[in-house]
């Protein structure tokens, strides 16, 4: 299993959310892509934003 900590992030001045930015995701995603053709278990979970504006 794959497990990424201490991403850092932006956040929103409206409510706290914390979220990354795109580079990050970016390279979140082709860390995750890799890691499965490898054959490694990755969890994906999906969570709902609870601020839609920065």
């Amino acid at each position: 299993m794959v497990v990424i900590r201490q991403v850092p992030g932006l956040v929103c001045i409206t409510c706290g959310e914390e979220y990354p930015n795109e580079e990050i995701t970016q390279s979140r995603f082709f860390i995750t892509e890799y890691d499965v053709r490898a054959g490694f278990k990755v969890d994906i979970r999906e969570y709902q934003a609870a601020c839609t504006y920065l």
